[in-house]
């Protein structure tokens, strides 16, 4: 098995997750927040891969009417539905992870239009919370970014993406009464939610 394969297969057995704290009631009206069982999860870097997001748009390029896109990976299809290989000389990442991954993780993904991030910014996006439902049938991503600055037509641009691994048995099955759902939360929002909302 590859080193790569390894360790990820080793986050879903050994339990080296991040939790999103305990479940609690917002004290500032106007503020939702998905009330649940917090579910681990691990943010993988997405330079652990020489992969990128596919165009999800086939609208004006520019424009990109929709400015962000989300998707559930389970298997190694559904990760080829979302990403494509990188090709670049001497590098030697893998482009997707081991099929045996597909067993223990299934990824939960967020690709958003943004500004330029240079290699020693951090990635816009970030998860807010990760928490599931008593019946086990809905899982939800809350996770944080504010659009600054405003993107304009001719403005440079480029993909962030937010790649978490969770655990299999934390996704919902596929099939009707079961969803997953992606909640965005701004972050002068977020500064105001309770502690415990949110790591």
């Amino acid at each position: 098995m590859c080193r790569l394969t390894a360790v990820l297969v080793g986050m879903a057995l050994a339990g080296c997750w991040a939790a999103a704290g305990e479940e609690t009631k917002p004290n500032s009206p106007g503020i939702r927040v998905f009330l649940g069982t917090p579910v681990p999860y691990r943010v993988v870097p997405m330079e652990t891969f020489s992969a990128f997001v596919k165009d999800w748009d086939d609208g004006d390029a520019q424009l990109h009417r929709n400015m962000f896109h989300t998707a559930v990976i389970r298997n190694l299809d559904d990760w080829n539905e979302v990403f494509a290989p990188a090709v670049v000389m001497g590098d030697d990442r893998l482009s997707a992870p081991d099929e045996a991954v597909f067993e223990y993780l299934a990824f939960l993904v967020v690709a958003r239009i943004t500004p330029p991030v240079s290699e020693e910014e951090e990635n816009p996006l970030s998860v807010a919370a990760l928490r599931k439902n008593s019946g086990g049938n809905l899982l939800e991503l809350s996770y944080r970014y504010d659009p600054e600055p405003t993107l304009l037509r001719g403005d440079m641009r480029a993909k962030s993406v937010l790649l978490v691994a969770v655990p299999k048995e934390e996704i919902p099955a596929e099939g009707a009464g079961n969803e997953i759902r992606f909640s965005q939360v701004f972050d002068s929002l977020y500064k105001q939610l309770p502690d415990g909302a949110h790591e």
